[in-house]
């Protein structure tokens, strides 16, 4: 209810198209036992604010709200202006996964086929960007470096990605030949990992792809000199009017600069998060011979 807030309301309500923060605050008991976790001082939940536009102040409008959270008391639900600067409780933000299990009698005997019905899994729910992996790598000295890649090839030699010869990620691959990728399914509760040496695709493979992007794709793999320091943006347009001027309406060719790496897999692990944190965790480990070994991992 509105005394409940007490001093936590410092503002009006928003006017239509303003941005605020969005509070609930709750005065029944029975619907105080829905909620996890109160403020003591102010009756509210203790969990992050989320941000939101007004778009009407009307009682439609504040009905739709509330019945879209999830409350039908309207005791409990109040929206309203938070003027403070309380830092997130991030020690509160947590999810229980529920979503499903995974089992041994789940998988496929080779991780790649595995992989592939994960990956189509994710399509089809709608997962954005689901072919985004994380790649880590390290120079000679052992110190890591991450950033996201999209997987552009997959057979049973391995995971590709292409990128410029010239960037970090290559210097580091350079000295150290080894590297880990993540795939962050989250919506499905869902994530796989590899390990696994790096090599190096041919040329012939880089030129079949790069063939394969926009044009405009193509422009800026000649324009950019990928993790060089820059003035400023400036720089990359005026380098990529000149390409375009370069090579007009021609054909753009694939870079002397530009290629693509393969992660052969050594291991590859997909995870299903589980209730209380027992997430199902199997391990594929390619052994001599080219077989793979599957280990259940504790989570």
């Amino acid at each position: 209810s509105a005394g409940s807030m007490k001093s936590r309301v410092r503002r009006p309500f928003p006017q239509d198209g303003q941005d605020g923060l969005l509070g609930l605050g709750c005065g029944s008991h029975e619907a105080k036992k829905s909620i996890p976790a109160l403020d003591g001082a102010s009756g509210l939940p203790v969990l992050p604010h989320m941000h939101f536009r007004v778009i009407h102040r009307s009682a439609e409008a504040h009905n739709s709200a509330r019945s879209n959270i999830g409350f039908r008391d309207n005791a409990c639900f109040t929206a309203f202006m938070d003027a403070s600067t309380d830092p997130v409780k991030l020690a509160d933000i947590r999810t229980d996964y529920r979503r499903e299990r995974l089992r041994r009698a789940d998988l496929k005997a080779d991780p790649i086929e595995q992989f592939n019905q994960w990956l189509q899994e994710a399509i089809r729910a709608g997962v954005v960007e689901p072919t985004a992996m994380s790649l880590a790598t390290a120079s000679a000295e052992g110190r890591p470096l991450l950033r996201t890649v999209l997987l552009k090839g997959l057979d049973e030699r391995g995971f590709v990605f292409f990128t410029n010869l010239e960037s970090r990620k290559a210097r580091q691959l350079g000295e150290n030949p080894a590297a880990s990728l993540l795939f962050p399914w989250l919506a499905l509760e869902r994530q796989v990992i590899v390990r696994g040496a790096v090599e190096r695709v041919t040329t012939a493979e880089a030129e079949a792809y790069f063939a394969t992007r926009p044009r405009e794709s193509r422009l800026a793999a000649w324009a950019s000199a990928q993790s060089r320091p820059i003035a400023s943006r400036e720089v990359l347009e005026t380098g990529l009017s000149a390409v375009q001027e370069r090579f007009g309406s021609g054909e753009v060719p694939l870079p002397p600069f530009w290629g693509g790496f393969r992660v052969k897999p050594e291991t590859v692990e997909f995870w299903q998060g589980g209730a209380h944190r027992l997430h199902d965790r199997f391990e594929y480990r390619r052994e001599a011979g080219g077989l793979w070994v599957v280990d259940r991992l504790s989570p």
